[in-house]
């Protein structure tokens, strides 16, 4: 909605292209998502928690500058860059985010962990009190946003002592519960299996963006 607010406020553009641009966000999101996650596979980077931590420190710090720039953003090619770079920094972060809950999260847990997670936010952004507007959204996201960053890089690049312990337990636990039920012998899906399943991730995921 801030984008939204960008585009057809800020920048005075009509809400067709905005709508354009959007869907542009969208498809060049997915499109790097599916290049980093075969990256992910190719390099083996998916049992690595360590590599998946800067990864994600590069994608929350590359998210809090565009967060801030937001506002100061006036001009159509500046508001076509700024999306650009959001959808490369949002469909990087994607796998590396989802397999973060198999690394972290056993899989007897992961239900109730998502459905918490999800209605937080869900609750969180229905109590926001100030409006839509992307000056607004930018400084209240910026105060939540810069901590993390700092979080983040003190995982990525843990000094001696309790944390650098704390991400080595972590990577070491990882392993132990990082396969779900459906791809543990003897439970070998075919790919009509897989696929179905995609196909219904898919659905959950397209009306959970409607509402």
């Amino acid at each position: 909605l801030g984008l939204i607010d960008l585009g057809e406020r800020r920048v005075g553009l009509p809400g067709s292209t905005v709508s354009a641009a959007m869907g542009g966000l969208a498809l060049t999101a997915l499109a790097a998502a599916l290049a980093m996650g075969w990256t992910m596979d190719r390099r083996r980077w998916g049992g690595n928690l360590r590599v998946k931590l800067r990864v994600l420190l590069g994608v929350v710090l590359a998210q809090t500058l565009l967060t801030i720039a937001a506002p100061f953003v006036l001009t159509t090619g500046a508001f076509l860059a700024w999306v650009a770079v959001c959808s490369l920094s949002i469909g990087t972060g994607i796998p590396v985010t989802f397999s973060l809950m198999l690394d972290l999260i056993p899989n007897r847990h992961r239900g109730y962990v998502a459905a918490t997670t999800a209605g937080l936010a869900f609750f969180a952004a229905a109590l926001y009190p100030r409006q839509w507007r992307i000056e607004e959204f930018a400084t209240t996201m910026t105060w939540a946003m810069v901590p993390a960053v700092g979080v983040f890089a003190l995982l990525a690049f843990p000094p001696r002592g309790p944390v650098r312990d704390l991400v080595a337990t972590l990577a070491d636990g990882a392993a132990r519960h990082r396969a779900g039920r459906l791809v543990r012998p003897p439970h070998r899906p075919s790919r009509a299996v897989f696929w179905g399943l995609v196909a219904v991730m898919f659905g959950v995921f397209f009306i959970d963006s409607l509402g």
